[in-house]
């Protein structure tokens, strides 16, 4: 048995949440890989033990929030970068 992130389907999820955000430091990119007319929202884990929500509409990042482990907002603490 593989692990589920090691499978076509996981690596096929991986790719789409790479897409989507990718954390590096203290910096958020929300939407790195996509076009930024992509209407999308989403609420994703990322690395460093945060979870990052963020939408999109019409070109706009109108939303984007980070948080902590025990669901605490940190976003102050974070570089977001769309």
């Amino acid at each position: 048995m593989r692990p589920w992130f090691a499978t076509a389907a996981g690596v096929s999820v991986s790719a789409v949440n790479d897409m989507l955000l990718q954390c590096n430091g203290q910096a958020v990119r929300i939407l790195p890989a996509l076009p930024r007319s992509v209407n999308a929202s989403f609420k994703l884990a990322a690395k460093g033990g945060i979870t990052a929500e963020a939408e999109v509409k019409d070109g706009r990042l109108e939303r984007a929030i980070v948080l902590n482990e025990n669901g605490v907002d940190v976003t102050e603490n974070y570089r977001i970068e769309f």
